[in-house]
């Protein structure tokens, strides 16, 4: 089995896999009561990036989601107490900052 993305080593990422994983973490946790909740409860934040936290964070945190999903799954509850990030991270080459919650917390869509 191909390791999940959050898993994955990102020192070479481009704008395009921040987004990728954008995209997977936003399909993760639309439905997160349903099929996906296995995955949900196994997500080990001692071995995603502080990226991936972040961006995992500000979406749930944009959702309205953030507070419901940390006491639902325990394993999540460092999302809580994240610093902010020194520096942004691009989702896009040329992001167009349409989404000012997003833009506000350094994630450039």
């Amino acid at each position: 089995m191909r390791e999940r993305i959050y898993y994955e080593d990102q020192g070479d990422w481009r704008p395009a896999d921040y987004y990728a994983l954008f995209r997977y973490l936003n399909r993760l946790f639309l439905n997160d009561g349903g099929r996906r909740s296995d995955e949900i409860g196994s997500l080990d934040l001692t071995r995603v990036s502080a990226e991936t936290k972040h961006l995992l964070k500000h979406l749930l945190a944009q959702k309205g989601a953030l507070d419901r999903v940390i006491n639902e799954y325990p394993n999540l509850a460092e999302l809580d107490d994240l610093p902010e990030l020194d520096r942004p991270i691009r989702l896009s080459d040329e992001p167009m900052f349409v989404y000012p919650y997003f833009t506000a917390h350094g994630i450039y869509l």
